[in-house]
């Protein structure tokens, strides 16, 4: 049912300079005709958060995958939902257990996970980030996803490890053949995030690059682009069947770059963390959209050459204003001196 998967974390600019480590972890996996994607982001304040992130997703996976079939199958049922609960739980005391004299809230990590099969999906959701699918039926493809959830500050996170955890956490399943899957946190999201909805081209178009081309997940994240866009940790993980292509190919005949989310209520955090983005950022979001267009196409090299060029020119003109500014910032005392100096060699002369 699945033909390819990948999975990839990476170190944000602001851990790099720091030299914290990746606080990301990010698995999938495919077992016969269903597939576990799982994706956590340890919070930036706990100290022992990545440990805490890569021990949720690496005990979570196989327990996932084991029954997948099985929960799928039953559908949005209580047991269904109980049978998810106590998984989590699970993982909650197996932390406890690794780190038992470390306070719990230094173990803060958010989780999104999603459990697809033949005919229905089902996503797991605790914290930011984001959980997103393309069911296909025929000619027609419907767009489902998780939607992010923070504080009304949008600097408030939910953790595993919070007490209050359960409140939190949704569990949400959909019925129908799905043909691509992702989870991504925050970090990864800001690449993908338009205050219009959801650049799923820009998505789909990653996850198609041939199998050969190992870490095309790392190599997208680490582009000066990705990294103007957002300094945090980005971790993405998908599952594809080839059939996604034909999607690739309807959304350039239908000219479909950015999708809106299914809910207001994501529409409307897109929003707020687009406003509230710096100036640069703003600069890199919309030379990644003009970068968008067919640039996998006939066109690639001009375009690419054309983006060169700007940065280029953007970079020299912030270089020459550093410049003239420092040149402005001198003293009065230091600019008599010179004009003196210059005066003396005048006379010599």
């Amino acid at each position: 049912m699945f033909d390819a998967l990948d999975f990839g974390a990476v170190q944000g600019m602001y851990h790099r300079k720091r030299k914290i480590a990746c606080q990301d972890a990010v698995c999938a996996a495919i077992k016969d005709d269903h597939a576990v994607l799982i994706c956590a982001d340890g919070a930036e304040k706990a100290k022992h958060s990545a440990a805490a992130a890569a021990s949720i997703v690496n005990f979570l996976l196989p327990r996932f995958l084991a029954i997948a079939p099985d929960l799928l199958r039953a559908g949005d049922k209580p047991a269904s939902i109980d049978l998810l609960v106590q998984h989590l739980i699970a993982a909650r005391r197996d932390l406890e257990a690794q780190y038992p004299a470390t306070d719990f809230d230094a173990l803060q990590t958010t989780l999104i996970a999603c459990l697809v099969g033949p005919d229905r999906l089902c996503f797991v959701h605790l914290g930011d980030g984001l959980a997103c699918a393309i069911a296909a039926e025929q000619d027609r493809y419907r767009f489902v996803s998780s939607e992010p959830e923070n504080g009304i500050d949008l600097s408030t996170t939910y953790s595993v490890s919070d007490a209050n955890w359960f409140q939190h956490l949704r569990i949400t399943m959909f019925e129908g053949r799905f043909i691509f899957a992702a989870c991504m946190s925050d970090g990864a999201q800001a690449l993908f995030q338009d205050d219009n909805g959801f650049a799923i081209r820009r998505l789909v178009e990653l996850a198609i690059i041939p199998e050969e081309d190992t870490h095309h997940i790392d190599a997208f994240f680490d582009t000066a682009l990705a990294r103007l866009l957002s300094d945090d940790d980005k971790s993405l993980c998908y599952v594809r069947s080839d059939a996604v292509e034909t999607y690739l190919n309807h959304l350039i005949k239908t000219q479909r770059e950015v999708l809106a989310y299914p809910s207001a209520k994501s529409l409307e955090h897109a929003v707020q963390v687009n406003a509230s983005r710096a100036s640069h950022r703003h600069m890199a979001s919309r030379m990644l959209k003009s970068a968008q267009g067919p640039l996998s196409r006939s066109k690639n090299s001009r375009r690419l050459i054309v983006m060169c060029a700007s940065i280029v020119v953007m970079l020299m003109i912030f270089i020459i204003a550093i410049f003239t500014t420092l040149r402005s910032d001198e003293p009065a005392e230091v600019r008599a001196i010179k004009k003196l100096i210059e005066q003396s060699k005048n006379q010599a002369d």
